[in-house]
């Protein structure tokens, strides 16, 4: 099992044993701990500090254009450090450095899905500067792009 699948798995049965106490400290019964369906539109992992480590919501269109799904893990001081996106037909993943902000700076290692033009992946360096770009181009063609240290300058690798 892949790194990120252990991560998203152990977080579900985190998730299911939190949920399956009542009153704090007493177990549910065997007939009573057996769900179909657990509905909630954001579930929240915290850690002995309160502090919130996991994320599982829901977005819905409140005039912002944005509707889907994110899982969102923090690291100790709650800064996203990854992100798995659903949103307006887009799939991404974004993994953080631990001094940026999710909010406004590129992710470090960014993958998605954008439409129907195929996958995207980009990296950047520690000042949020493109380094390397990997997708396909308008005609559906794959290629590389390479920028230099600050971002600037690039070449293109690719069939045209």
């Amino acid at each position: 099992m892949a790194r990120l699948e252990r991560v998203i798995v152990y977080t579900l049965l985190l998730v299911a044993l939190f949920l399956g106490l009542r009153n704090g400290q007493e177990p549910l019964t065997a007939a009573e701990s057996v769900l179909d369906e657990i509905r909630a539109k954001r579930i929240v992992v915290v850690d002995d500090e309160g502090r919130e480590r996991i994320c599982l919501e829901v977005h819905s269109d409140g005039g912002s254009g944005e509707n889907g799904a994110a899982i969102v893990l923090c690291d100790e001081e709650e800064k996203v450090r990854m992100l798995m996106l659903l949103a307006n037909e887009v799939v991404g993943l974004s993994l953080y450095d631990k001094d940026k902000d999710a909010n406004k700076d590129w992710p470090q290692v960014g993958i998605s899905v954008p439409n129907e033009e195929g996958g995207y992946i980009l990296l950047t360096n520690r000042h949020g500067d493109r380094l390397v770009a990997m997708g396909s181009e308008l005609l559906g063609h794959g290629g590389v792009r390479v920028w230099d240290k600050y971002g600037e300058m690039s070449k293109f690798y690719g069939h045209w």
